[in-house]
């Protein structure tokens, strides 16, 4: 398999992986909102849902080298 072939690949699978994830999150925060509506504490919740952001923000970084490395963005 190419270098192209390979990084277009990856890419893919950081693309599914960061579409997952944002659905994760987005229902994550709705539970934290509905937590704190109920005056449920949340700190747990919130330290997971930390957690999932910055994972998140891992991924879509790694995009973008992913992308870089294509060619397919400018350098930053």
């Amino acid at each position: 398999m190419s270098f192209r072939s390979e990084r277009m690949f990856l890419l893919g699978h950081i693309e599914k992986h960061i579409n997952e994830g944002s659905g994760h999150v987005a229902r994550m925060q709705r539970l934290v909102a509905d937590g704190e509506r109920q005056r449920f504490n949340m700190t747990e919740a919130k330290r997971r849902l930390s957690e999932f952001l910055t994972a998140q923000a891992a991924r879509q970084a790694y995009r973008e080298q992913i992308l870089r490395e294509l060619g397919l963005v400018g350098s930053a």
